[in-house]
């Protein structure tokens, strides 16, 4: 049986030493770790308990565990950019060159959403977020960051789809989502819980797993009738349930990812535009 597995971690603990473990006794092939802009910006929003620095400990680890030849373990930046820190991602840019993790690591933008609470409030448009990321993947590519720029087909959207899909919280609790379990706003008993490690969940009813055939029955009329469903897969179930709206950023911009793609095929063969 083939086993792998992959961490999401604040990665104040994501040491060389540690990553090596994670990776030979563990089976761990990827880690995502969260840098939501430079120092000043990153710290007022992902702070320690105590109210401390977290940035320059987690970027050290990253540049130790990048520079440790025998760790070929993936190393997955996330950045969630809203209005308060998206001027500030260029200079992360640059930072995250200037430590040599360019061809080391895999940077991404999320846009801030709702969580069940008010996050999204200083969200920016679908349509600004689409502007300057393409603004963001040229930035990378100047530095040497490779780039994903085309979506590819997404048969199933996520684990709340996917028949035999699980997710047990600290608790012992059972959901088929990854972003429900310990949210205050959905109750006590959390309502989207399937059931717990004690129970049987065979005949339980899992929140959304029926996504797939509510969008060829009509139900999601902006996933039926676009032209992305087949690389976005119909996005958060969830977000949909809740009355939001989660297309991806690629649906506001696919045109500029495909001119940016094209533009740098031909640069790099040798062509003139």
């Amino acid at each position: 049986m083939e086993y792998s597995s992959t961490i999401v971690t604040n990665g104040m603990r994501l040491t060389p030493a540690i990553a090596r473990e994670l990776e030979v006794i563990h089976g761990v092939c990827a880690a995502e770790v969260t840098l939501d802009g430079p120092e000043a910006v990153h710290d007022v929003r992902r702070p320690v308990k105590n109210g401390n620095s977290s940035f320059r400990k987690i970027f050290g680890n990253l540049v130790a565990v990048a520079n440790t030849p025998e760790i070929k373990m993936k190393l997955n930046l996330r950045c969630n950019v809203d209005s308060d820190n998206a001027d500030d991602v260029p200079e992360l840019i640059d930072l995250l060159a200037k430590g040599g993790l360019a061809k080391r690591i895999s940077l991404h933008f999320a846009p801030v959403y709702s969580w069940g609470n008010d996050a999204d409030a200083n969200s920016l448009t679908p349509g600004d977020f689409a502007r300057r990321e393409v603004e963001w993947f040229a930035q990378m590519h100047n530095h040497g960051f490779g780039l994903d720029l085309l979506p590819s087909r997404q048969r199933i959207v996520c684990l709340a789809v996917h028949r035999d899909g699980e997710l047990t919280d600290a608790l012992g609790t059972v959901f088929n989502c990854t972003e429900v379990s310990y949210v205050p706003t959905y109750g006590n008993p959390n309502r989207y819980a399937i059931g717990t490690l004690e129970q049987d969940q065979s005949a339980a009813e899992a929140p959304f797993r029926h996504f797939n055939e509510e969008i060829l029955e009509g139900e999601h009329l902006q996933c039926e009738s676009c032209q992305m469903l087949p690389v976005c897969g119909g996005a958060c179930p969830k977000q949909w349930s809740e009355g939001n709206t989660p297309c991806p950023s690629s649906k506001e911009n696919i045109v500029e990812r495909l001119t940016l793609w094209y533009a740098l095929q031909q640069i790099e063969s040798g062509l003139t535009l």
